[in-house]
């Protein structure tokens, strides 16, 4: 099976009939890549990976945003409900420590006065991903196990938007952390 990485959503896997678009958290980085391996893709398909954006027109409204969550392996081993709040609580999901990436099932546009902040720290309309990198409390993940890591320049915006939208994250002193020293 090929895989072509790029940043992508889960839901364009889906109306592409690709029911085995890989979804690859990466908190440490701060990106949540998706990728779309199909039998038959045009060469336009692998050249331009699309840009995590969505057109709002494309963007239903939800009140719930279901987060499918996977283990190391990439298994699903749990689908998670989080309610569109101003304090959206991923309690239920931290608690779970099974989860290592998270992906919303749906495309969400920002709604509430907490996922327009988040938006805007993001540079975009859809908050979806940061659900989804909200959901993906890994105590593995590089950002815990090293003191000295550094997210990139690139992945800090995503960073600081996440911690906007779940500002309780298990690990978000460690992730503020890493965002501070990419910027120092």
């Amino acid at each position: 099976m090929r895989v072509f990485v790029g940043v992508t959503s889960y839901a364009r896997c889906m109306r592409q009939g690709n029911r085995t678009g890989l979804v690859v958290s990466l908190v440490a980085g701060a990106l949540l890549v998706a990728g779309c391996s199909a039998g038959a893709e045009s060469d336009e398909t692998r050249a331009a990976p699309l840009v995590a954006q969505v057109p709002a027109d494309e963007l239903e409204p939800v009140e719930i945003v279901e987060l499918e969550c996977a283990d190391g392996t990439g298994e699903t081993v749990a689908v998670f409900s989080v309610e569109r709040t101003e304090d959206p609580d991923f309690s239920e999901i931290w608690a779970s420590e099974t989860t290592h990436t998270c992906t919303a099932t749906d495309l969400v546009e920002a709604s509430t006065d907490v996922e327009f902040v988040a938006a805007d720290a993001l540079g975009r309309p859809a908050v979806h991903t940061l659900y989804g990198l909200c959901g993906a409390a890994n105590p593995e993940a590089i950002y815990v196990r090293d003191p000295d890591f550094a997210v990139t320049a690139d992945s800090a915006p995503t960073i600081v938007a996440m911690l906007e939208l779940c500002p309780d994250f298990p690990y978000a002193a460690e992730l503020q952390a890493a965002v501070d020293r990419a910027e120092s």
